[in-house]
């Protein structure tokens, strides 16, 4: 896992100095621009160490030993550290095993700043470095938690594993070549993954007009995730690609349109997946038996002649393709080049960072800043995949009223050519 940026600061045992080591770890929060709420529980977890270190780790005899407090930046996870020098090592997880099967409040056995600690962090740990020959408390936090609702990271997937409420998909493809995901997928996976292909199991057969990448058919879509074992609104789906969310997305906005919400992406894909060192298999899954009852949000769909005959000049039409091909000054797959008529361009890329991983929450907010929640958006791209990223960072942020037109530009051109 790549480490973005560090910090290392050695303060002397002195609880006065707490002011000065938050001002220094406030200058890291304010370069990275760290959501409020990550950094309010990290700022806690650091007085909290910090000051335990002094009073119990240090006390009086080693308050000349000065106190080392490191930050470590990853992608999706922020990493604490509290260095002391206290000879005797202190059993953090019998503390809190013991703390467990205690029946008095946390008051009562003034442990309240340790049980702050395991609460505020999602790992927690008391080791000894015999290199150092220093003790260290180590503080795990997951980042960008307002994110969470549509995306997991890595690390918080790798930790889910073994959960047999959940699903993991993998839909890793590309439109150059239908072959390379379902390849690679054969090659390496996520322990437990399925894989989807975009033509054979999240597009219905071409046919004359409804673009490249029909809808599936219901009854055959619905068989699909039954096999999968998915339960509606029970069954937790983890889905993953490697292009910006461009194909898992299809699979994402099709699970919530046939009534399944509880669905998420992979932030920064299957790379990040490598990247953090987590394991890999080859092996394919059996299918399992399952039972999905869906209810459609038909509600969402437009075809051509809705776009046609539409008079409500409240509707907003957006392009999610890229710039070139949305000003007709390139088109690599469609017969013409262009655009509908009155659509603006949003592209789809701006969702997500160069390395793949979803923009932070203000970011995705201003991408949409100038329309109101309330405003009905339309939504397409070729064909109705790369679409659904542009709604999934719009539904993020809270916008209910979009409409997809699944079909795209190349339905739209399919009638303009003979």
């Amino acid at each position: 896992m790549a480490i973005l940026d560090q910090f290392r600061f050695q303060i002397p045992s002195d609880t006065t100095r707490l002011d000065q080591l938050l001002k220094y770890c406030e200058a890291f929060q304010q370069r990275h621009g760290l959501a409020k709420q990550d950094w309010f529980q990290c700022k806690m977890v650091i007085a909290e160490g910090f000051t335990n270190a002094v009073r119990h780790a240090h006390g009086e005899a080693l308050k000349d030993c000065e106190i080392t407090v490191e930050l470590c930046l990853y992608q999706d996870q922020l990493k604490i550290c509290i260095w002391d020098h206290s000879l005797e090592f202190f059993d953090l997880e019998q503390y809190y095993a013991t703390r467990q099967h205690q029946q008095s409040s946390i008051e009562d056995t003034g442990g309240r700043g340790m049980m702050i600690l395991k609460k505020a962090t999602d790992r927690l740990r008391y080791y000894r470095d015999p290199q150092r020959q220093q003790n260290c408390l180590e503080m795990l936090k997951y980042l960008q938690p307002r994110l969470s609702s549509h995306f997991i990271s890595a690390a918080a997937l790798g930790d889910r594993l073994s959960d047999p409420n959940l699903v993991i998909v993998d839909c890793r493809f590309r439109l150059n070549d239908p072959t390379w995901g379902e390849t690679q997928y054969h090659q390496s996976h996520i322990p437990g993954a399925y894989y989807l292909h975009l033509d054979r199991d999240l597009s219905a057969p071409l046919q004359q007009h409804g673009g490249r990448h029909p809808l599936p058919k219901p009854e055959t879509f619905i068989a699909l995730l039954s096999r999968l074992g998915i339960e509606r609104e029970q069954t937790e789906v983890v889905i993953y690609d490697d292009l910006h969310f461009a194909f898992g997305a299809r699979f994402w906005w099709l699970l919530n349109y046939y009534g399944h919400t509880k669905a998420r992406l992979l932030d920064g894909g299957f790379t990040a997946w490598q990247g953090a060192k987590n394991p890999i298999a080859t092996d394919i899954p059996q299918f399992r038996d399952g039972d999905f009852v869906p209810k459609l949000q038909t509600h969402w769909l437009l075809g051509r002649n809705d776009l046609l005959v539409a008079t409500d000049h409240q509707r907003l039409v957006i392009d999610a393709r890229d710039g070139d091909r949305y000003l007709g000054k390139t088109e690599p797959i469609d017969p013409l080049a262009g655009h509908i008529p009155g659509a603006i361009n949003i592209p789809w890329k701006r969702v997500s960072d160069s390395q793949g991983f979803a923009q932070p929450l203000e970011i995705q907010q201003q991408l949409w800043a100038e329309f109101a929640p309330e405003q009905e958006i339309v939504l397409y791209c070729g064909s109705g995949v790369t679409a659904c990223v542009d709604w999934l960072s719009l539904d993020l942020i809270g916008h209910r009223n979009l409409k997809l037109y699944p079909g795209g530009w190349s339905d739209w051109c399919s009638y303009l050519v003979p």
